[in-house]
């Protein structure tokens, strides 16, 4: 079974880990203010997948559904990504009671929440360091 039918996600649509022309948008270009949030991000976002992994294992359907929600929420603020779409999946999962897949769509979320936190650690270190030179 490929990964698109495992995890009802059409890799056509897929969309990249961040989507930096949205963030910089959002916050008006405002290199302190983006700072500030990647900073968030990488503070919360961990705690936030450990949750939901505890969650996942558990298999307490509300505490999925609140842990996806909470990260689903962390995501959103750097717009359409596909692990926003995969933590909205987890949830809707939950809701409805059917969580024979979520270890695997869990798996790919963490995966692409590491990404993520890679591409935010860098975009924070280069923005620390025009602080630091300006």
């Amino acid at each position: 079974m490929i990964m698109r039918e495992m995890y009802d996600i059409n890799l056509k649509d897929s969309k990249p880990p961040m989507d930096w022309d949205h963030l910089r948008l959002s916050v008006e270009q405002d290199e302190n203010l983006l700072a500030q949030m990647i900073e968030i991000f990488l503070d919360q976002c961990p705690k936030s997948l450990r949750r939901l992994q505890k969650a996942i294992a558990s298999q307490n359907t509300d505490d999925i559904e609140q842990a996806a929600h909470a990260l689903k929420g962390i995501l959103s603020h750097f717009g359409q990504s596909s692990a926003k779409s995969m933590a909205n999946n987890i949830e809707n999962m939950a809701r409805a009671g059917r969580m024979r897949r979520s270890h695997c769509l869990f798996d790919a979320l963490a995966h692409e929440v590491t990404h993520m936190l890679s591409q935010m650690s860098l975009m924070w270190r280069e923005i620390e360091h025009e602080r630091c030179i300006d």
